[in-house]
């Protein structure tokens, strides 16, 4: 398997290695009040959920995720 440069910065964040985060706002609250976040470019005024930093991190690679088409 090849990872290219994203690849390897998206896996040291999923473990909170990177040193660096997104910014977040919330998207949408259900009517059980749970709260769904979104990535954004602009800093949120309100406090946000940690994201990142797991203990283990399971990674699902599908076919179509290949470099090479046949």
């Amino acid at each position: 398997m090849t990872y290219v440069g994203k690849d390897i910065a998206y896996q040291l964040w999923k473990l909170g290695l990177l040193g660096k985060d997104f910014h977040y706002r919330p998207l949408r609250t259900y009517l059980d009040g749970h709260v769904a976040w979104v990535s954004t470019e602009e800093p949120y005024d309100g406090a946000a959920p940690s994201f990142g930093g797991g203990s283990e991190i399971y990674n699902v690679i599908d076919s179509r995720q290949s470099y090479c088409r046949t």
